[in-house]
């Protein structure tokens, strides 16, 4: 599908199709464009929980008792992502810093301590100043844009929900340190979804855009 027709077509859901399942084909796809989404300085400050099982989407659905808004979406699609912000320590960083290494990013050491050295002083600067969880949460947004528009070429329908009750999702899915910030449902249109038959509305480009 070329991108203006993925772009044309990409939608919210508001109602799923319950008899749609994802393939196992698909599912190594989800995973990828999870994997593989970019973020500042490549931190990664992400953790993800899919779930495509009646139980587990029923443990998703318990953080949605009191937005009932969403509970018919997280039990009828076809799978759900909760989409954290992972707990950066020195730990984490490490882990990035050396998987970049066998991953062959670096020709020589002085690089490798230097991108490492250079990131560390990125995450210690949003920390000092309060902002490093908004700074890491950011970086999840970023992949769920980048998630939402994969999904659509695979041809996946999808909505972006933010009712729930973090803490009550946390201790479903035991997260421990990571924080949910958002669940991305994914599925097939169902045939009365009325959102899918209203043209989209976005403001004009001349309003957004400026070209200088």
């Amino acid at each position: 599908m070329k991108l203006e027709q993925t772009i044309d077509k990409r939608y919210t859901v508001k109602k799923f199709d319950n008899s749609a399942v994802i393939s196992e084909e698909d599912l190594k796809l989800i995973k990828k464009l999870l994997q593989e989404a970019p973020s500042s300085v490549n931190v990664q400050p992400w953790h993800f929980t899919i779930a495509t099982t009646k139980e587990g989407k029923e443990a998703v659905a318990k953080s949605t008792a009191n937005f009932g808004f969403n509970d018919e979406k997280i039990r009828d699609a076809a799978a759900l992502v909760v989409f954290s912000v992972a707990d950066v320590n020195d730990q984490h960083l490490t882990a990035v810093v050396e998987k970049e290494d066998r991953d062959g990013r670096y020709a020589n050491e002085e690089f490798k301590t230097a991108t490492d050295n250079g990131r560390r002083y990125f995450h210690s600067m949003n920390k000092e100043s309060g902002r490093e969880f908004e700074w890491l949460k950011s970086q999840v947004y970023l992949n769920a844009g980048h998630f939402v528009l994969g999904t659509s070429i695979m041809g996946l329908d999808s909505v972006i929900m933010e009712g729930f009750d973090p803490k009550v999702l946390n201790e479903e899915l035991q997260l421990g340190a990571n924080t949910p910030v958002l669940i991305i449902g994914l599925g097939k249109k169902a045939d009365d979804d009325y959102n899918a038959a209203l043209p989209k509305s976005r403001l004009d480009q001349d309003l957004i855009i400026d070209l200088i």
